[in-house]
């Protein structure tokens, strides 16, 4: 069996834990910390997506995975459906108010909740490069899915079937796939540790001048063209550079709770949605302070819980299915 790359790994659980902390809602006091960590967490985490995805899986493999993800989302989606009709149903009753039948639609079937989009996603980036002709090269693949991430924009599809964001970020996920090649993970390492930490330092302070990224919603003018091919440079520098930072190493003590990426994402998703609803009507906000610490509970939380069901179900199998 093939050891687990601990860079990774460390990488892995430093990006999830960015993805919790993101999704909590707090006053950070002028750091806009949101539209520094949306800048880079998701793209990174759809690039090591592509870095994994073999094109020489089996077809068996291949409909063993697609079957194993569409398991693991329809479950999700299905008890996130059933957790917003008991919430406003809580509310309704707390409120004294008649319980609405409004959000029983069938947009709940074709909408992913919450952070449930990027599965869908990762399905149709797979089901792409693994149906293409193998002659078709990197580059024309990569230059392909720029062009369908900028023209995506104009579609009248918003969140509906994840859309927007399957194309937005698709480039990333081609770039990840190149990254496989020696020859371009030899000419990345080539870059300075200095000047890679210089890019990601300048690139961040851009990203936070700028709106968040979020390309989740058809464009409302040629202006959020210019800003999402803006957005989209940016991203896959950082993208980039913060990869090649991983690699020098430093990221290997967070290695072990990189492994539960699959149970913290699926599992913060109920908790975030829970706490909202809750901090909400006891009027709490959080700092950026206590957000930081709440996010490493929530992960510690999930980490715990993983470690408990395999005492009791045995076989692992943790990790975010970024591998094919």
């Amino acid at each position: 069996m093939k050891e687990r790359d601990k860079k990774i790994d460390g990488l892995k659980f430093l990006m999830i834990y960015l993805v919790v902390l993101a999704h909590i809602h707090y006053n950070d006091y002028g750091l806009h910390l949101n539209k520094i960590i949306f800048s880079f967490h998701m793209p990174v985490f759809v690039f090591l997506s592509g870095y994994f995805t073999s094109l020489n899986a089996s077809t068996t493999k291949q409909r063993a995975w697609l079957k194993q993800t569409l398991i693991i989302f329809m479950c999700a989606q299905l008890a996130h459906c059933a957790l917003t009709l008991i919430l406003s149903y809580v509310a309704s009753r707390l409120h004294g108010e008649p319980f609405s039948t409004s959000l029983l639609s069938w947009k709940m079937l074709i909408v992913p909740a919450f952070t449930l989009w990027y599965l869908v996603c990762l399905m149709y980036w797979r089901l792409v490069v693994w149906s293409l002709p193998r002659r078709v090269g990197g580059i024309t693949l990569l230059i392909v899915s720029l062009l369908l991430a900028l023209a995506s924009g104009f579609v009248p599809l918003d969140r509906a079937f994840s859309f927007q964001r399957a194309f937005s970020f698709f480039p990333f996920f081609v770039a990840g796939m190149m990254f496989k090649d020696k020859k371009l993970m030899l000419r990345l390492e080539r870059i300075g540790v200095g000047y890679a930490v210089v890019a990601v330092l300048a690139c961040l302070i851009v990203a936070r001048q700028l709106p968040i990224y979020i390309p989740s919603v058809r464009y409302a003018g040629w202006h959020d063209l210019a800003l999402r091919c803006a957005q989209t440079a940016l991203a896959m520098i950082l993208c980039l550079m913060i990869f090649r930072l991983s690699r020098k190493g430093g990221l290997e003590c967070l290695a072990r709770w990189g492994t539960y990426t699959l149970w913290i994402y699926i599992g913060h998703s109920f908790l975030i949605v829970i706490s909202r609803k809750v901090f909400g009507l006891l009027h709490i906000s959080f700092n950026v302070f206590v957000a930081i610490v709440v996010a490493a509970f929530f992960c510690a939380l999930f980490i715990g819980a993983a470690h408990l069901w395999h005492k009791v179900a045995g076989p692992r199998r943790d990790s975010l299915p970024v591998k094919s």
